[in-house]
């Protein structure tokens, strides 16, 4: 085959499928960056790849300026058709398909099946020159052809170079023939002088490399596809184009010669298993397999007849869609009218003059075979692809290549790459998601913070603001209302000791109306005192205090906060420890106040009897101590865990909560380095219902803003 390749890649069309490597029995596509090229030195241009991509991503190089400047010049030109014509030009008459040729320019006509019925009746002869010749030994045995054993039929130029590349050793076996397409060639010249240009016409792409590579009787070869082209160039339709005969001589069973064991019958040889003579076989593999079988002496035929695609029918170079078996049919049709109509005689006569025909052929080793990677590095490269055991070894044929071993191997020979192997990278790609999707929840989670952090920074200045603010006339108000509280209780006090007071004279007040003075001046006092604390929390929540930190026992801590708690006696408390060393630095005062929060939360949650639940553990390798407080309560709402946080919101009646402590609690625990996370479940239908608020502290912490 040509180095130049005759099929291109279009890259923006190729969407890495492989199917073109599967296809390839030749292996010669190279994978570079996820696209598929076809290597020319390795190509044996059988098409498969043209054939399998659906995208249309591989095309033949296009002959039709080269046949237009044939017959634009002043050479006669001969129209050489392939006997497989009538699978693709359905829709032709064959009259009119000579008619059409006529009509673009071509001088003469022929069918190729008349130079397939010379190649058959010289393999015949052969065959059974090799049969003789094995019965009786030659004297001379210089002949080396007539010794052998099974001898491998040429007439598929992509068998050819299959065995000439892969299959070096058996280069001395291929039957030393021309093809049906050289043999016409040499016939029609011989006919009608040497100055006669010849174009073949036909289905197959390796037509055009056999042309390349013999430079013997053919100027130019066309696919039936790049035909169809020049028709539509120059509007030329059946139905409006003048129906011609062919040039003589007709063809007879040579027409066979597109189907699998068509060659076969046309030559007359033996198509009994029983005598086991010849071995017809079509299609990529059978044909791998059979040359395999010839070079290991295991075929058992003298003859091995191989097409390297389903039949010519099936070629590259043919549009049509039918199915295989509807075009067999056309062809099987098409020679069955011919023998019917076959001028005996005048075909005796063509086939006598071509008897002086020079029907020989050379060939030679090329041989393009890789050396094969070691045990050791295909078990690298096997480890790189995630199979480091051979059950991880699918051979799912995802990537084009049948096992992971043969994929391994055309990595190390720099014809595929790591990435073809689908589960793999199916592997990888899950796990990209799940470093994508942790990496986009610790982002979520680092923005949510921000956010939070900047809210409550805001919060934290507005607060500091309005206490500012109101500290002092609160200051002024909260004193007054004592000293008139007092006041009021000093009067009442003296009324209650001098009697009931004079009801005629108005500046005289009585008992009651001191008691009531006394209640609502004790009453203006008390909420003064509440909006004393809540501006002291205010201040609290906007300063960032970071007390002292100290090793602290954490069970002396939660002893501590149980202690200074408030527990009515309807509430149990249970405290449980599951600690290797119960020591961490935390500020201790600061932490007895986020726990007695909790738990004041805790009883408040709580109507009726419950129970209180606190739980210190060690977690990651006693870098951390989880502090849980959980109660029986009634739980929160699924709408509101998201708020709980928040300053300002309290799920208490109005009156009974500022909404500040949760908010104070958060800051305090994350100035410890730590985080607080709250686990709810309100509806009782999903089991029993509570809260859990969950401490994490480092055990050495360090004060963070």
């Amino acid at each position: 085959m040509p180095e130049e390749s005759l099929i291109t890649t279009i890259r923006e069309r190729c969407r890495m499928c492989y199917s073109c490597v599967r296809e390839c029995p030749a292996k010669a596509i190279r994978i570079v960056e996820g696209q598929a090229e076809v290597v020319a030195g390795r190509c044996i241009a059988c098409g498969n790849c043209v054939r399998v991509c659906s995208r249309g991503a591989k095309t033949i190089t296009d002959s039709t300026a080269t046949v237009r400047a044939l017959l634009n010049s002043n050479a006669p030109v001969a129209a050489l058709v392939a006997p497989s014509f009538p699978a693709e030009f359905t829709d032709y008459t064959p009259e009119q398909l000579a008619g059409m040729l006529h009509e673009l320019g071509f001088d003469y006509v022929h069918e190729v099946a008349f130079g397939a019925d010379i190649v058959a009746r010289e393999m015949r002869r052969r065959l059974e020159k090799n049969v003789s010749s094995e019965a009786t030994p030659p004297a001379d045995a210089s002949d080396e052809r007539t010794c052998k054993t099974c001898g491998i039929s040429a007439n598929c130029p992509a068998v050819v170079g299959y065995v000439e590349r892969y299959a070096t050793e058996l280069t001395d076996s291929l039957e030393p023939v021309v093809s049906p397409m050289v043999a016409m060639a040499r016939f029609v010249r011989m006919k009608n002088g040497p100055e006669l240009k010849t174009v073949f016409l036909g289905p197959c792409l390796a037509k055009k490399a056999e042309m390349l590579e013999t430079h013997d009787g053919v100027d130019a070869v066309l696919t039936f596809a790049e035909l169809r082209k020049m028709f539509t160039l120059r509007s030329l339709e059946p139905e409006k184009t003048e129906p011609k005969s062919w040039d003589g001589p007709s063809g007879a069973l040579g027409g066979l010669y597109p189907l699998n064991r068509g060659a076969v019958q046309a030559a007359g040889l033996p198509d009994s298993l029983l005598e086991d003579e010849v071995v017809s076989i079509q299609g990529r593999e059978e044909m791998i397999e059979a040359i395999q079988a010839v070079e290991q002496g295991e075929l058992g035929a003298r003859l091995l007849e191989s097409l390297c695609c389903d039949g010519c029918v099936m070629g590259a170079g043919v549009t049509s869609d039918l199915p295989m078996f509807h075009r067999r049919r056309r062809v099987q049709q098409h020679v069955a009218q011919q023998m019917k109509e076959l001028d005996v005689q005048a075909w005796n006569r063509a086939m006598e003059e071509a008897e002086s025909l020079d029907l020989s052929r050379a060939f030679e080793p090329k041989d393009r075979r890789l050396p094969s990677p070691s045990e050791k590095e295909i078990q690298e490269i096997l480890a790189r692809m995630n199979k480091l055991d051979p059950s991880d070894e699918l051979n799912c044929g995802s990537c084009g290549y049948n096992t992971c071993r043969e994929h391994a191997c055309a990595v190390h020979r720099g014809l595929a790459e790591i990435e073809m192997c689908l589960p793999n990278t199916i592997a990888m790609l899950r796990g990209a998601v799940d470093r994508f999707e942790k990496s986009h929840h610790e982002l979520s989670t680092t923005q949510n913070a921000l956010i939070q952090s900047e809210k409550t920074a805001r919060m934290g200045q507005m607060a500091s603001a309005i206490a500012h603010e109101l500290n002092n006339p609160l200051g002024v108000v909260l004193m007054y209302s004592h000293l008139l509280s007092e006041e009021a209780s000093a009067a009442f006090e003296a009324a209650m000791n001098n009697g009931a007071g004079d009801p005629t004279d108005p500046t005289d007040v009585s008992v009651d109306g001191l008691a009531a003075v006394r209640n609502e001046l004790k009453t203006v006092a008390k909420e003064a005192d509440r909006c004393k604390t809540i501006l002291g929390e205010l201040l609290e929540f906007s300063r960032q205090n970071r007390g002292d930190l100290q090793s602290t026992d954490v069970r002396d801590l939660l002893r501590t906060a149980v202690e200074c708690s408030f527990i009515p006696d309807r509430i149990a408390v249970k405290t449980a420890y599951n600690l290797n060393d119960p020591l961490l630095d935390v500020d201790k005062g600061q932490m007895v106040n986020v726990i007695t929060n909790l738990l004041s939360n805790a009883v408040d949650a709580i109507e009726g009897e419950g129970r209180i639940t606190l739980w210190a553990e060690d977690r990651h390798d006693d870098e951390e101590i989880r502090i849980s407080v959980s109660d029986s309560g009634a739980g929160i709402p699924d709408e509101c865990l998201h708020d709980v946080f928040e300053p300002f919101y309290t799920t208490k009646p109005t009156g009974d909560g500022t909404g500040l402590g949760m908010a104070v609690i958060q800051q305090t625990v994350k100035m410890h380095d730590g985080r607080i996370e709250v686990h709810s479940n309100a509806d009782p239908s999903f089991g029993p219902t509570g809260t859990t608020f969950v401490v994490v502290l480092p055990r050495n912490a360090a004060f963070v803003d």
